[in-house]
């Protein structure tokens, strides 16, 4: 087979699979008439590459302006940049913090986390020593928390306006271990609990992951679903299953997918 041929069936191949994510997406809408939502606003468009380009945030802005997603996922060093991208949109730039492997010094995950917010960040998503007890765990977060809270009482902003994510690598632990994760995330004051990093384990999240999750925390606490989303199909059936936000490197493809079945 000659190279334009391979590129011919690639495409081929590309189309059919693309079809055939449609009309599961279609088929998932059609089975949970109940879901009624805005799925790129569900959307956390992530770009963590380090090799990324300044023309890569550009487009990753543009393409989250276009769709109107919910934010932009980064590393902390490009938080002003995109900020400015983002002024006068309601897209926000949400921060990660002790990516993607924690076990770090509490001061220094306290300088990461009031650096990223004092360069524009209105979301964090953290990471947290997932080998530390109860006690070390805790701190970690209640650490970012209170930065959050102390900008919040510093500047006199409202509290909504902030949200901390933390990531436990759900595909890694038993129950009882989501179960007191879930607990400590709760209690310390964050707002999510998220899924995966992408970088700890290829396995992408499931269904199964995130069911078991909204059964862990009901509604005590929102469910991000990460790592390996790159469908509409792949996004609807985490939604239905009770994920609240979508964390992908895919969004302007899902969020093209998601307008052409609605339409």
């Amino acid at each position: 087979m000659n190279a334009q041929s391979f590129d011919h069936l690639r495409g081929q191949m590309s189309s059919e699979r693309r079809v055939r994510n449609e009309r599961r997406a279609q088929e998932i809408l059609n089975n949970n008439t109940q879901l009624h939502f805005d799925l790129p606003k569900c959307i956390d468009h992530t770009l963590l590459k380090i090799q990324a380009t300044e023309d890569d945030y550009k487009r990753l802005a543009d393409e989250a302006i276009q769709y109107n997603m919910h934010s932009i996922v980064i590393l902390p060093n490009h938080v002003r940049f995109m900020a400015g991208l983002l002024i006068n949109t309601d897209i926000n730039t949400c921060a990660v913090t002790g990516f993607p492997l924690a076990n770090i010094p509490r001061t220094a995950l306290r300088g990461i986390a009031s650096y990223a917010i004092d360069e524009g960040a209105s979301e964090l998503d953290m990471c947290i020593s997932l080998a530390g007890n109860e006690s070390q765990i805790a701190s970690e977060i209640s650490t970012v928390k209170e930065v959050i809270n102390e900008t919040i009482i510093d500047f006199n902003l409202n509290e909504d306006l902030f949200t901390l994510k933390v990531i436990i690598e759900a595909n890694l632990f038993d129950r009882k271990r989501l179960e007191g994760l879930c607990r400590i995330i709760h209690q310390e004051g964050a707002d999510f609990v998220k899924t995966n990093s992408g970088f700890i384990s290829h396995q992408g999240v499931t269904t199964e992951e995130v069911k078991q999750l909204k059964d862990i925390v009901g509604d005590s606490l929102k469910i991000k679903a990460a790592s390996g989303v790159t469908s509409v199909a792949q996004a609807i059936d985490l939604i239905a299953a009770g994920a609240d936000r979508i964390g992908t490197s895919s969004g302007a493809q899902i969020a093209k997918e998601w307008l052409e079945i609605k339409t």
